[in-house]
């Protein structure tokens, strides 16, 4: 303390003149990396997202299909042609329970759980008349089972579906949250990255 003391005023200014460019040289580098940590994250939010969309028209796709399979089901008065479009039901069936295990892999946050909640819910009742369909249409008692299709199981597909489409505004809202939130977020530190460079120069 003493040896600053006898220090020159012009000596201890430019010590102090150099330890805040120090400090803002430091501030200007966290702030950069921190921008560039941000945009990262940014891209890899709009890629989950984008390939959960993805996926969830996938499932959008098959279960319609599975639809038209079971309803053409209820048209048949043969067991040849139940048999076909009770196997085809199944396959895709099958390929939209895949793309939506696939999905819930990918990570989902507590509102994506809960919608994941209901579908479930009326996934399991949708494939419990189905089962009872194909039981009816198997003893050739198609009117009970074209009922059961119209009446129970449409009813449920529409459902599945307007679930689905909530999945898909819900991404699309996140999405476009994250980018303004990360946008704000670049304006700032632009901002004082800029003043930073100010006194840097």
């Amino acid at each position: 303390m003493f040896g600053l003391r006898n220090t020159r005023i012009g000596t201890r200014l430019g010590m102090g003149f150099g330890l805040i460019l120090l400090a803002s040289a430091a501030m200007l580098v966290g702030l950069m990396w921190s921008n560039a940590s941000g945009r990262a994250a940014l891209l890899e939010t709009i890629r989950k997202a984008d390939v959960q969309q993805e996926v969830m028209q996938e499932m959008h796709t098959k279960l319609l299909n599975s639809a038209i399979s079971v309803r053409n089901m209820g048209l048949q008065t043969e067991v040849s042609g139940v048999t076909k479009n009770e196997a085809e039901a199944r396959k895709h069936r099958a390929a939209y329970i895949a793309a939506k295990e696939k999905l819930e892999s990918l990570g989902l946050d507590p509102e994506e759980k809960t919608l994941f909640e209901r579908l479930a819910d009326i996934d399991k009742k949708a494939m419990d008349y189905f089962k009872e369909a194909v039981d009816l249409q198997g003893q050739f008692n198609t009117e009970q089972s074209s009922a059961i299709i119209t009446g129970k199981i449409d009813p449920l597909s529409v459902k599945a579906v307007q679930e689905m489409e909530a999945f898909i505004a819900l991404q699309k809202q996140q999405k476009e949250e994250i980018i303004r939130v990360t946008n704000a977020a670049n304006t700032t530190a632009a901002s004082v990255i800029g003043g930073a460079g100010i006194v840097l120069l």
